[in-house]
């Protein structure tokens, strides 16, 4: 660590104290409106409903665009260069994957039917775990397009490593939590994040990342031990230890980041969310279960087109709040007040020299993250769309 201070956020709680060049502002810097998106992702969420869910490629690509450019690195703004082209094409590439794969899954079903249970059992087990190694190939992939698609300066990041040998990984730690019924998660954690930033450049230089999962496990086993006791706040709490010490062991440049998140920032942030997703599909349940419905006889005496009628109303409800209601609330309540957050405390601690970045001549994916959209995984913050 030096004395030098260039990128320290003032806005950061609990500073340093470390002296600050005369009128220098933060380091980061976000200015999105919450308005702004509501309206953005009002009109997206009903136009992919109209379209049936064609036009979701293009508006998920338009809220991107919005949010970097209303993030900044020390007067520069970011920008997303992907296009809903790239998203569709992406989608359907995965659909010509993943429609063969569920026919022959049925198929397989078909063929394992009366069959010696130890069989079915087993075949199951792989068909899971094939599953799960396509969402980690997914959740890699998906985060190496949007890292091409983001630009600084006219500088890209961009990223490198293996789709197979991250989901490989995942399925392998995934495996290790559950045998150790949770605690070695942190093992994981670190593992899978440490394969991400050695694989993340911007430019021509790239992360790194010294964390050790030794330094998380006292953490995360307290949280686990008092989750029950705190209706799982304590989780909450352990996800703010997390995110800080993640960003305190991560470096470009040699530069050190810091992020002080709190239990209470995430808090705030999740608990609105929350409350307001339930009230929304609470509300909407009883605006058509009650109000359409009120007039009807006991479910008993329903008729075949009575019950047509009440799945119709349920399905619509479901469409209205997953649809409509639940990804405006994500991106306005979940994502802009993220994106915020992590802008008004990430500060850097050392000297950031941006003219030393060159451009890469690494190749850009020419399709968006198709599987991780079929299988809604994004592998890092989403936009709710």
């Amino acid at each position: 660590m030096t004395d030098d201070t260039y990128g320290v956020n003032p806005h950061a709680p609990d500073a340093t104290g470390r002296p600050r060049p005369g009128g220098q502002t933060a380091a980061i810097a976000y200015d999105g409106q919450a308005r702004k998106l509501f309206g953005m992702g009002t009109k997206i969420a009903i136009l992919s409903l109209l379209t049936l869910g064609f036009y979701r490629f293009w508006g998920k690509t338009q809220i991107r665009r919005y949010l970097a450019s209303r993030i900044s690195l020390m007067g520069d703004r970011f920008e997303y260069t992907g296009t809903g082209k790239e998203l569709y094409l992406g989608f359907m590439i995965a659909l010509a994957v993943l429609i063969p794969l569920g026919a022959a899954s049925y198929a397989i079903e078909f063929f394992l039917a009366g069959k010696p249970a130890v069989m079915r059992v087993t075949v199951s087990g792989l068909q899971y775990a094939f599953i799960l190694f396509l969402i980690g190939y997914a959740t890699f992939r998906a985060r190496r397009y949007r890292l091409s698609r983001t630009v600084l300066r006219g500088i890209r990041f961009w990223q490198t490593g293996s789709n197979v040998g991250y989901a490989l990984r995942m399925m392998g730690y995934l495996a290790l939590t559950l045998v150790t019924l949770g605690i070695a998660r942190p093992v994981g954690d670190i593992a899978l994040y440490r394969y991400q930033m050695h694989h993340t450049w911007f430019g021509s230089q790239k992360f790194e990342f010294d964390g050790r999962a030794s330094q998380m496990m006292g953490k995360w086993i307290l949280s686990l031990v008092l989750a029950p006791f705190t209706l799982g706040l304590s989780l909450i709490s352990y996800a703010a230890f997390r995110m800080r010490y993640l960003q305190s062991q991560t470096r470009y440049q040699g530069i050190q980041f810091s992020l002080p998140v709190t239990f209470g920032n995430l808090l705030r942030i999740y608990f609105p969310y929350a409350l307001a997703a339930m009230a929304a599909l609470s509300v909407i349940t009883y605006v058509i279960y009650v109000a359409y419905l009120k007039d009807l006889p006991p479910l008993a005496s329903y008729g075949f087109g009575n019950v047509m009628v009440f799945q119709a109303l349920g399905v619509l409800a479901i469409i209205f709040v997953f649809g409509l209601i639940t990804p405006v609330l994500k991106l306005v309540l979940l994502t802009h007040r993220f994106v915020r957050l992590v802008a008004e405390r990430l500060e850097f601690i050392g000297d950031v020299d941006l003219d030393a970045v060159l451009q890469s001549a690494a190749e850009r994916p020419t399709s968006g993250e198709g599987l991780a959209d079929a299988f809604d995984v994004s592998g890092g913050l989403e936009v709710g769309i």
